[in-house]
């Protein structure tokens, strides 16, 4: 690889990780202010991006593939699901520094079809987990599972949220998600 290359390949490394940590705490963050932190200059970002929303989508692109690559291996072993949809939770949720932007920038990121098409994805494997440990009976067959896979995406962006406002630790953050999910808050006073 040529050294101009190199520069290439590690400013737009640059320009992407400024783009995740600012556009979380600053969902309205300039492509000027993404420059500045990433301390590259305006023509070398638009090099790279032509505008604002190109960057998003790129970043909202990566984003939803680290959660792919992230979730497949566990996806793939020879667990029962509600385990799998534990461990689930245990590798995303940590990641909330890496992902809240999605969050904050949901109705533009999931426009994009390459991200709804990853999103999907999620969800319709998802969908089968949900749907195996409902038939082990793990998890309650009464509630639909579209409304269990609703409430997972809910409590993964309450994590990542916790996280980035620094109320919570990831830790912390991934089990109380864990024990709510699975035995709720209540204490069986209905």
């Amino acid at each position: 690889m040529k050294k101009t290359d190199l520069r290439a390949v590690r400013s737009r490394s640059l320009l992407l990780e400024a783009g995740v940590s600012l556009l979380a705490v600053s969902p309205n963050a300039s492509l000027s202010d993404i420059a500045n932190k990433a301390g590259i200059g305006r023509a070398t970002l638009h090099r790279h991006f032509q505008n604002r929303e190109q960057l998003i989508e790129e970043l909202a692109i990566e984003s939803m593939t680290k959660i792919e690559n992230a979730l497949l291996p566990i996806y793939n072993k020879k667990i029962p699901p509600v385990k799998k949809l534990i461990e689930s939770l245990r590798a995303i949720i940590p990641l909330a520094d890496k992902f809240k932007f999605l969050q904050c920038l949901y109705t533009m990121t999931i426009s994009n079809k390459t991200v709804k098409q990853i999103y999907d994805k999620q969800i319709k494997r998802l969908a089968i987990l949900v749907d195996e440990a409902k038939k082990e009976g793990k998890l309650n067959q009464k509630i639909s599972t579209v409304w269990i896979i609703a409430l997972i995406d809910s409590i993964t962006y309450a994590s990542w949220w916790l996280i980035s406002q620094g109320n919570m630790n990831p830790a912390r953050v991934t089990e109380d998600a864990i024990e709510s999910l699975f035995n709720g808050i209540g204490r069986n006073n209905t």
